[in-house]
């Protein structure tokens, strides 16, 4: 249980150097996709209901490598990544209730809403709160391009979290 956090912090740090070294090179309408965000939101989408420690350190962590790249002084993507992972777990904690069993359904738009939020909080803190520059070109670029990414996670989590069926079934 103890290599959990260690392993969180590798993630992060692996998907810090792919975003800010690789996948630079492969920019789509001049933006990269944005994979801290991303393993932040793995994190706190799949993590356990009364669990608190993995997400709280993937928003700390996330946010640090986001501030450090970020145009703004220190610590607004941390601030941002905390209020993100609030909310999350409040809506997932009302979602649970339901017992819905399409998952996808409610990530995708929840991911949206998340990244859309993130990047209107740093163009409200660059005293540009222009709404035109939160729902520009480049953001929906930043999304798709994401969104690509963050799929690709949710259906590895899904298929490694799968447990199989061991029950024997005679009358199919």
């Amino acid at each position: 249980m103890w290599l959990k956090y260690p392993l969180i912090v590798s993630i992060f740090f692996i998907a810090f150097i792919l975003q800010m070294g690789f996948f630079s090179h492969f920019a789509v309408l001049g933006v990269v996709p944005n994979l801290v965000f991303a393993i932040f939101f793995l994190i706190i989408f799949f993590e356990e209901p009364y669990a608190y420690g993995g997400g709280i350190l993937a928003a700390v962590v996330g946010g640090f490598l986001l501030d450090a790249t970020g145009p703004l002084y220190f610590g607004p993507a941390i601030g941002t990544l905390l209020c993100i992972y609030a909310v999350t777990k409040t809506i997932k904690n009302f979602l649970r209730e339901q017992q819905h069993s399409y998952l996808l359904f409610y990530f995708i738009p929840l991911f949206l809403i998340s990244l859309i939020f993130y990047r209107a909080v740093f163009s409200a803190l660059q005293f540009l709160p222009d709404i035109s520059l939160i729902f520009s070109v480049s953001i929906i670029a930043e999304a798709v391009y994401s969104l690509g990414f963050v799929l690709i996670g949710f259906f590895i989590y899904e298929g490694l979290a799968k447990k199989p069926d061991r029950q024997l079934k005679l009358f199919i």
